[in-house]
């Protein structure tokens, strides 16, 4: 791993950029600790929301009125959604708690140690820096007096050179030239002061920067471990809780497992059944003439063609022997046992009540019928009947599509063709 101490230096004796840099960074470290400070209480709060919500959700909800085993699936419904309620508020104070509160200490005790060596550092910057200033100052004026030294000495020398220079000139040439040496060298001690003591400061910040560099090293360490262990706590803390409401959900889905619809129509019935007995239908009742009226409403309603008048009992047909003819002086027993041959034969002529003209009249099905036999014609509402014979005032027999039987009077009406 690269070391922070090994990598934030400059060449330039005052440059402040390694320092300037890893204080910027500490301090980028630290604005990320706030956003996900901010991130969680956010979080929390859209939790606690969320929770509080579902748990109002699941107590406003009525549903008193479904019975059964929907009813059952239904209360657990909501009892599981409370659950998820509360398992949500129960994360937002988690995340408050375990995150949250942990995260705003470590940020504090991280400022606390980065700002005490920051602090030494930047103290050791400033000294480094007078000490620098100070030390070129007197460079310059150590440079300066060994000019003046140097221009005197020079003065002294051509007039030692020149014959006709007084020797009182000389002697003050001779004296400045040895103040001005004096005071070269006394600025010459000076400077070599102020270079050491330079020294002395570059190493004490080049001390104080190493350590700034390992310690904010450690911070940095520190941190990017502290918040990759406090974003899986978080994604831990999640998973827990989504774990918990699909758990909560299994709960409801086993529930319905058992609804079972035909159970709850049986319940339902069972408990809030009426009766089964249907209202009978109201007869027309004539004002004047009270019979006429039963006699009107005999007839059964189309809608119940289930229910059909009594009728005679059929003879049995003969089935071997051949009916006798009327030319031979046979005779009949009934309508019944002849019905399988009208369609072959000309029944006598006088046998039925009414006269033989009668098979030209037609009438029609005012009511659906059905056979209650064999020899019995299907009546269809709607459906026209050619009379063949009117057996009583109950039953008559006719044709219809090609097949010859009895049906009952009150189920027709007279017909007659347009």
């Amino acid at each position: 791993m690269a070391k922070f101490s090994a990598n934030f230096w400059s060449s330039e004796f005052c440059s402040t950029a390694g320092f300037d840099t890893l204080v910027k960074r500490l301090k980028e470290g630290k604005k990320m600790c706030q956003d996900f400070e901010e991130f969680l209480e956010k979080r929390a709060r859209i939790e606690k929301d969320y929770g509080e919500s579902l748990i109002r959700l699941a107590k406003v909800v009525s549903g008193k009125d479904e019975i059964g085993t929907l009813r059952r699936s239904w209360d657990q419904l909501k009892t599981d959604t409370e659950n998820i309620g509360k398992l949500h508020v129960g994360l937002a104070q988690k995340m408050m708690e375990e995150l949250h509160h942990s995260l705003r200490e470590f940020r504090d005790q991280q400022r606390d140690k980065r700002k005490r060596s920051e602090d030494t550092v930047k103290r050791s910057a400033a000294h480094k820096k007078t000490c620098f200033e100070r030390n070129n100052r007197l460079k310059a004026t150590y440079e300066g007096k060994c000019r003046d030294a140097d221009r005197a000495e020079e003065h002294y020398n051509r007039l030692q050179a020149t014959p006709t220079t007084k020797a009182k000139d000389i002697q003050s040439a001779q004296k400045s030239m040895e103040a001005k040496r004096a005071t070269a060298n006394a600025a010459d001690q000076t400077y070599k002061e102020s270079v050491k003591n330079l020294e002395e400061g570059r190493q004490l910040w080049e001390r104080e920067m190493e350590i700034l560099c390992t310690q904010f090293q450690e911070l940095e360490e520190q941190r990017v471990a502290f918040l990759r262990h406090k974003m899986w706590t978080y994604c831990n803390l999640i998973s827990q809780t989504t774990v918990h409401d699909d758990e909560a959900c299994e709960n409801v889905r086993q529930v319905l497992e058992d609804c079972n619809v035909d159970s709850d129509i049986d319940v339902f019935v069972f408990e809030k059944k009426t009766g089964s007995d249907r209202p009978a239908s109201i007869p027309y009742e004539n004002y004047y003439h009270p019979t006429q009226g039963q006699e009107d409403m005999a007839a059964p309603p189309a809608a119940r063609t289930t229910t059909s008048p009594p009728h005679k009992e059929l003879p049995p047909i003969p089935a071997e022997e051949p009916p006798p003819s009327a030319d031979q002086g046979g005779t009949f027993d009934s309508v019944y046992s002849s019905i399988a041959e009208t369609t072959a034969m000309d029944l006598p002529e006088g046998y039925y009540a009414s006269p033989k003209s009668m098979m030209e009249e037609k009438v029609i099905a005012v009511y659906n019928y059905e056979a209650q036999g064999g020899q019995e014609l299907n009546l269809t509402e709607g459906a026209i009947i050619k009379l063949m014979a009117k057996e009583d005032d109950v039953w008559w027999c006719g044709e219809l599509d090609g097949h010859v039987g009895m049906f009952p009077s009150a189920y027709v009406e007279p017909y007659e063709d347009p």
